[in-house]
């Protein structure tokens, strides 16, 4: 969390207590990348 709120508070110039980082990990089967599902990708 510290690196990700760190590069936010350089590249964006703006207090560091103003940034909120979620990190959610989701299924190979929610998520599409290219108009393509991410386990289908997986499979080539």
């Amino acid at each position: 969390m510290k690196e990700i709120t760190d590069a936010l508070e350089k590249a964006y110039k703006l207090p560091r207590h103003t940034y909120i980082v979620l990190i959610k990990e989701d299924s190979p089967n929610n998520v599409g990348v290219g108009g393509e599902l991410v386990i289908d990708r997986e499979k080539k």
